[in-house]
């Protein structure tokens, strides 16, 4: 039997290596696909905005012996790159990013491309993509589709937008104090630091806080502004909602007992308050229980009834009495046991 376990046992975590290895795999194959496809996006982004700049140079270099480049189906189109060429695509969750430690209203530097060194703020984050959005930065020119320009009512085939950065091509930016000169600076956060990780029981939301590495400075997560609410002719003011309605007494409990009721459990055994028709119901199934039980109590086998009556006779009769004839008796056998044993001492010894 015991062979028999381990062979079992042996058997699963082959099956068990098997499946990871089978996960680990298509994990490697995806991840290499992804790759690939990225760059092809990049590569064809990179040529559509080569291209529009090598013209634009020639245009500058040229004068006014320029070509006109906006004859022709793609003119109006100039110096814009497709829509595919500006969009990431999604990742597996696998490979997505799970605690960002950037977030929108942040200010970060950019690493790579034309602006690089330039700082701005987060506008979005594309989670799904492990890309962001920083305001006014790595800017080019979207062609625009047919719809999109019917729903805009705007004529113009490209338009400007900020084309999503990688999460590793940027770097947080944070102010600190020189402690040799006591002025205030930015500096660049190359790696951050994460302390007191909580998580909700409730929730599972996982927070922490950032902090620069090596020292007790602490990054602050950027709060959203209040939002400006717009008051209307059908809201409730203000001063009708801090009006008191209700005030306590000695008379008054601050609840009524009808609302104590209902907040206990309807079916407690520490409700003392019942409504009329739950204690219908109990009175009634209290009713049939007995009825069943003097229903069983008349099958009664004849021995049944045999040991009953007896139990009833000698209920009747009570508890026996000694009379004293009886007394006397018992006393004559109680001297004659005595005198045995005091002749039987008497010969042994």
């Amino acid at each position: 039997m015991q062979r028999i376990l381990k062979r079992a046992a042996t058997l699963h975590q082959q099956e068990a290596r098997k499946i990871a290895a089978n996960k680990r795999t298509e994990f490697v194959a995806e991840r290499l696909q992804m790759r690939r496809q990225t760059k092809q996006q990049r590569a064809l982004q990179v040529e559509q905005l080569k291209f529009a700049r090598n013209a634009q140079r020639q245009d500058w270099r040229l004068g006014s012996l320029a070509p006109n480049r906006n004859y022709g189906k793609d003119g109006e189109t100039f110096g814009g790159v497709d829509r595919d060429a500006v969009t990431p695509f999604p990742l597996p969750e696998a490979m997505q990013i799970k605690d960002w430690n950037i977030v929108e209203g942040d200010r970060v530097v950019l690493l790579r491309g034309l602006d690089k060194g330039q700082i701005g703020i987060v506008k979005q984050l594309l989670r799904e993509t492990n890309h962001l959005i920083v305001n006014q930065l790595n800017m080019a020119y979207q062609k625009k589709p047919e719809l999109f320009r019917k729903l805009d009512g705007d004529t113009s085939r490209i338009s400007p937008v900020e084309v999503a950065v990688k999460y590793e091509d940027v770097r947080l930016i944070h102010t600190m104090e020189d402690p040799r000169t006591g002025t205030r600076r930015d500096v660049i956060v190359d790696e951050v630091e994460v302390r007191r990780i909580r998580i909700n029981k409730n929730t599972g939301e996982k927070t922490w806080v950032r902090f620069v590495p090596g020292t007790d400075s602490e990054i602050e997560w950027p709060y959203d502004d209040e939002p400006d609410l717009e008051d209307h002719h059908d809201d409730t003011l203000r001063l009708t909602v801090d009006k008191p309605t209700f005030v306590p007494t000695l008379l008054t409990p601050p609840m009524p007992p009808s609302v104590i009721d209902e907040l206990r459990g309807k079916y407690s055994k520490y409700r003392t308050r019942h409504d009329e028709d739950y204690i219908a119901r109990q009175v009634e199934k209290e009713q049939q229980e007995n009825a069943k039980n003097n229903w069983a109590s008349t099958m009664r086998m004849p021995i049944q009834l045999l040991h009953e009556k007896q139990r009833a006779d000698k209920a009747a009769r009570g508890e026996p009495q000694l009379t004293e004839d009886m007394l006397a008796r018992i006393g004559e056998l109680m001297a004659a046991n005595r005198a045995a044993q005091e002749t039987k001492t008497a010969q042994t010894s």
